[in-house]
This record gives structure tokens, sequence and C-alpha cells, in this order.
């Protein structure tokens, strides 16, 4: 059979839908870095993440995914500034700007701003309250406060809702560990390792309790399983600010353990 032959007008009228399936499969700017952006987070290197997110928002300026991504790798890091920022631009280029404002409000209760954390809260419990990352933005609140109860009450809907993730958990042994209910914050914690156990809140959570009961060889140890897991995440200014390590500060071992690499 001869080859099909096409007609000028044919030819040309096949053009404009061929430019556009040559249009659509050509990466949009910011798409590399976004993607080298996601492969270093998901390898644990939080630094090349934020550097390769941060260049996506310059091509970007506009995406609320590329800030909000650059928000997380940031927060995970302890750069709180950036994350302020970046979570901050996120929620101005969304119209359902839930998860940056989920992202800001971690950074704000990170960064010691309750005022603005409690706030961006409230505001979330108005229209995603049963999201279990809302509720356990509210139980931090509540525990930085010093009402246990109030952040065990906080967390029981999401607790019900689903299957626990070590976050909430977490903060529940946290809030046991508040009202002095040692074993059963030891049954939270064990629970966090069993949900997650590649994840650092088990350890954090061990290390705490250990530190309520004067185990000092016990925080050592959860603190060192802490850093391993967290990775960068892992802060140790942080760890010097933490009230539940206050009195083990002067000892030498924690002191070298916290040295920075």
């Amino acid at each position: 059979m001869p080859a099909r032959r096409h007609s000028p007008g044919s030819l040309w009228s096949a053009l404009p839908g061929a430019l556009a399936l040559w249009l659509c499969a050509c990466p949009a700017p910011g798409d590399a870095e976004l993607e080298q952006g996601n492969r270093a987070a998901r390898a644990g290197r939080l630094a090349d993440a934020e550097t390769a997110f941060t260049a996506a928002t310059k091509l970007r300026p506009t995406d609320e995914r590329a800030w909000r991504l650059l928000g997380e790798a940031a927060l995970a890091q302890g750069h709180l500034d950036v994350a302020l920022d970046a979570f901050t631009r996120a929620a101005a280029q969304s119209k359902t700007p839930t998860e940056a404002r989920i992202g800001l409000a971690r950074a704000q209760l990170e960064s010691g701003d309750a005022g603005a954390a409690e706030a961006e809260v409230n505001a979330l419990l108005a229209v995603a309250a049963q999201r279990a990352e809302v509720r356990c933005l509210q139980a931090r609140l509540l525990l930085a406060r010093g009402d246990a109860d109030a952040a065990l009450e906080a967390l029981e809907p999401a607790l019900k809702a689903q299957a626990p993730s070590a976050e909430l958990l977490y903060l529940k042994g946290l809030a046991l560990l508040a009202a002095r209910r040692y074993a059963d914050a030891q049954s939270a914690f064990d629970a966090t390792g069993r949900a997650a156990p590649a994840s650092a809140y088990a350890a954090w959570g061990n290390a705490r309790l250990a530190a309520a009961q004067g185990r000092k060889a016990d925080v050592l140890l959860y603190l060192r399983e802490a850093r391993t897991k967290a990775g960068p995440g892992f802060v140790p200014a942080d760890v010097k600010s933490d009230p539940a390590f206050s009195t083990l500060l002067a000892d030498g071992e924690l002191q070298r353990l916290l040295e920075v690499p």
C-alpha cells in the first residue's frame, strides 16, 4: 500500500494539534526543581530539598505547592524565618489554603509566637476540625499552656476517627506525661513506636519520660536514638531550650551529644 500523502491543507490543519501535544510534553518552568526537591526530601537530604524548592519558587512565584514544599523543608530543619515566609506566601496563592495554613501554624508554634498560632488554629478549627493535623496543633497549644486534660480532650476525636498517626500518639503521651500518668504515657509512646518505627517521635517521648523520672542513662540513650532517626531534624538548640531536659544540661555526656557535628 502506498504511503499516505497529505494535501497541503490537511498537513497544516494537523499542525496545531501536534504542536499542542508537543507543548504539553515539555516540562514547565520549575518542574525539574520540584522533582529534584521531592527526591531529596524522600532521601532525607533536607538541605538539598530546601535549595531545590527555593529555586522552584523563583521560577514559579505564584505556585502554592512550591512555596508550601519549601516551607516544609525549612521547618523540618528549624529554619523558622524561611518556613514562616514560605507558608505565608503559599496561603496567599491558594483559594483553599488549609494545607499552607496548617504549616504556618506549625511554624508559628515552633517560633514561639503562641498568639499568632492560636489565631491560626482557631481559624482552622472553624473549617477543618476533622483534620488530625489541626487537632494536633490544638493539643500542642494547650500543652504549652499546661492544660494536659484539655489537650487529651482535643486529641480524642482524631484518635477515634482513624488509625492514629505517630504524632497523635506522641502528643497523647506528652499529655499523659504532663498529667504525671507515667505508665499510661509509656504505653502511648510504645504505641507511637509501633505505628512508625522509623520516626523519632517515640524516642523523643521516651527521652522526656526518662527525664521526668530521673533516669539519666535512658535520657541519653533515647536522645541518641532521636538524633539518629531525625537526622537534620534534630536541632541541638531545641533540646537545650526544652524544660524537660533542663536539669541535665550540665552533664558532660549530654553536652557532647548536643555538639554540632
